[in-house]
């Protein structure tokens, strides 16, 4: 059973500094909540980032629940049969989105009381979305291995570029990492349109190019990838000056993250795969290097499959000119 916590000693009442010294190490944030378990109390440690305060800022007044954080591997209906037996908790693992951020916290709470009625909680909670990330960087790394092996398979075996185009969009969003992908393919010297697609229900519009190649501004990273023929990134979409031309486009799929990666044939961009995820900072260099050895398969396979086309097309000349000196 939990220790009951009297009212009349609270540390932020008492004023005492070595409690809340004690409180800032061993978590990053404390409130109180009343008996609707409703913040109205927010202390925050002094060894915090700067953007603690912002992140954490919605729940004065509110619950954990109503900003919409998530318990990982349970539900608040369960949580609350706890609150409502006035237990205390441990480890409670929250996830609460606040921008484009992911904040995960590590929450406890210990039932309040004074003279045996009922007020409310203490809580502490550490900010562990570091440890998180780290084990969802490993993750993610692995998935996207995984999915990026099994398509150079499918890739080498592909009949046709679209064939190829369509497996390499699925086996993109195949993890957690992605979740829009989209091959543009030049239809002139003005224009890039989409090819294949996968995680919209429908393609996204095409993309105009700027009538000076040496400085792309209206098609965004798509055509500063396909100009320059190498990879463009950027991982704080909605910030980045490059792409405000794109930005009803995020809002409308949720995206954070962008890159764009040119497919080559014989040293020329023959198209651009454009990958988008919901979340910022996603395309680090270890996930950057898988993808451009990916986009370096496809350039393979585009070879093979123009070497195929031209040895064709070569055994038809052939063909015409024996047929014609008979």
């Amino acid at each position: 059973m939990g220790t009951m916590i009297s009212d009349s000693n609270l540390p932020h009442q008492a004023g005492e500094d070595g409690m809340w010294m004690l409180v800032d190490l061993a978590s990053t944030y404390y409130w109180q909540e009343d008996d609707t378990y409703r913040c109205e109390f927010l202390r925050i440690s002094e060894s915090a980032d700067s953007q603690a305060e912002a992140l954490i800022a919605p729940l004065r007044n509110n619950t954990l629940w109503g900003i919409g954080a998530e318990i990982l591997g349970g539900n608040w209906a369960r949580h609350l049969q706890l609150r409502d037996a006035r237990k205390p908790f441990r480890k409670l693992i929250c996830r609460l989105r606040v921008g484009a951020r992911i904040l995960y916290l590590d929450v406890s709470g210990q039932p309040r009381f004074d003279r045996g009625v009922f007020l409310g909680y203490h809580c502490i909670a550490s900010d562990v979305s570091h440890l998180r990330e780290i084990r969802r960087k490993s993750r993610r790394l692995q998935q996207m291995y995984s999915a990026l092996s099994s398509t150079t398979a499918t890739i080498v075996r592909a009949s046709s570029e679209q064939a190829m185009y369509q497996a390499l969009c699925q086996a993109a969003i195949g993890s957690d990492l992605v979740s829009v992908a989209c091959v543009f393919v030049p239809v002139d010297d003005q224009c890039l349109t989409p090819s294949a697609w996968a995680g919209p229900a429908r393609p996204l519009a095409d993309i105009l190019l700027s009538p000076e190649a040496d400085s792309p501004s209206s098609g965004g990273l798509v055509e500063a990838a396909y100009r320059s023929g190498t990879y463009s990134i950027s991982n704080d979409y909605m910030n980045d000056p490059r792409t405000s031309a794109w930005h009803q486009v995020a809002v409308e799929y949720d995206l954070a993250s962008v890159a764009a990666f040119p497919l080559l044939l014989h040293g020329s961009t023959k198209a651009v795969l454009l990958l988008y995820a919901n979340e910022t900072n996603v395309f680090d260099q270890e996930i950057i290097s898988l993808l451009q050895n990916m986009a370096d398969n496809v350039s393979f396979v585009l070879e093979n499959l123009q070497g195929q086309v031209d040895g064709k097309r070569s055994r038809c000349c052939a063909r015409a000119r024996h047929a014609s000196a008979a």
